[in-house]
């Protein structure tokens, strides 16, 4: 009967998805988030801690590593060639064969040269930036403090 009918909408009681809840850029593992790691200088964030110390063998170029690194995050999309490795990917698929829990991926810093990455955590090391500067000292990346990845 139309005496029963409701008059106003009835509230929503399934819950959306609206997306992740956004972090300030100063949360280390934010897109947008940038550090720095000289070699004086060590980074640490949540994510642990980076350093570099000189390589006994193959390492990132002494040129490289003078520039300075800028330590970011994942933002999707991005592309990279370890060394000795005969072609580049997408790092997503890189992280998805080292078999990297899908939940850290996004956690895993990223060194930056300029615009180009040249390391993944202690992963892996840029082909290109290991090769640029073969005269003189090489540096080695060590990411310790982590939460585990695999």
């Amino acid at each position: 009967p139309p005496s029963r009918r409701r008059t106003t909408t009835p509230r929503r009681t399934t819950a959306t998805r609206s997306g992740p809840t956004p972090r300030s850029p100063t949360t280390a593992s934010a897109p947008g988030y940038e550090g720095r790691l000289e070699i004086s200088k060590p980074w640490q964030g949540p994510e642990g801690r980076l350093e570099l110390s000189q390589a006994d063998g193959v390492g990132l170029s002494e040129a490289w590593v003078a520039k300075g690194l800028t330590v970011r995050f994942r933002t999707g999309g991005e592309r990279f060639k370890p060394l000795d490795s005969a072609h580049s990917r997408k790092l997503k698929k890189w992280l998805q064969l080292a078999g990297i829990v899908p939940w850290m991926r996004q956690r895993i810093p990223l060194l930056y040269c300029d615009s180009m990455l040249v390391a993944v955590g202690d992963l892996w090391l840029s082909d290109e930036a290991c090769k640029a500067g073969t005269n003189g000292p090489s540096w080695q990346v060590t990411w310790t403090d982590h939460p585990s990845i695999d």
